[in-house]
């Protein structure tokens, strides 16, 4: 369990963690090299592998101004059941990253995707980190000049991986999503496809797939 917490300053944002052990819950501590003043580490996502091992991925912000959004970037750490490494720069470029989100498939490779910006077109980035360790070059899932948030990845049973987020087809937000067989190495993502063109207002989505590969969207 990680806890995000304000402290010092407005601009000082820490990620804490604390570890149930079967029986109770460990005190409160920082991750590595996250409780630094005039820095921001926050949107902690995390998710544990088959093999016992955890991986966290977050934003941090080098001088705490996210409206300073170019200096915003991935950085990652793993649980290996009694220590966090020490985080990973993932990413280091001049776009806004945001919206990170983790999960492993079956054979313990780690999924991640996340919003970006480049002050004229939204993306959604795609990158996996396989068992020896290697993160690979972030693929675009999709990419458009409207406003694109909250990617969720999942992967079923065959290896095959369903990406979900929210974007615009309108003016109200709708939700889309796109599939690609990770089985595959030429495999791309597919077109992304709309599941809710109407006039509501569709956001704070979830997705779950069964041992059936069946994909529940909520």
């Amino acid at each position: 369990k990680i806890l995000g917490d304000s402290v010092h300053h407005r601009n000082s944002w820490a990620l804490y963690y604390t570890h149930w052990d079967g029986s109770e819950w460990s005190e409160p501590a920082p991750l590595p090299m996250t409780d630094s003043d005039n820095e921001a580490d926050c949107a902690v996502t995390l998710a544990y592998g088959p093999d016992g091992e955890a991986t966290a991925v977050w934003l941090h912000d080098a001088d705490g101004d996210f409206n300073t959004g170019e200096d915003t970037e991935l950085r990652c750490a793993v649980w290996d059941g009694s220590n966090w490494s020490n985080p990973l720069v993932l990413t280091d470029n001049v776009e806004k990253e945001r919206s990170p989100f983790v999960t492993y498939d079956m054979n313990g490779n780690v999924l991640l995707v996340w919003a970006s910006n480049d002050s004229t077109i939204d993306k959604i980035y795609f990158s996996q980190k396989d068992a020896s360790g290697s993160w690979s070059i972030p693929t675009v899932v999709t990419e458009t000049n409207q406003f694109l948030e909250s990617p969720i990845i999942k992967v079923d049973n065959r290896g095959i991986a369903m990406c979900i987020w929210r974007g615009y087809k309108g003016y109200d937000g709708d939700l889309f999503y796109s599939m690609k067989d990770l089985r595959d190495p030429e495999s791309q993502w597919t077109e992304p496809a709309c599941l809710t063109d109407d006039s509501l207002t569709d956001w704070l989505q979830a997705l779950a797939i069964d041992t059936d590969n069946n994909a529940l969207y909520v």
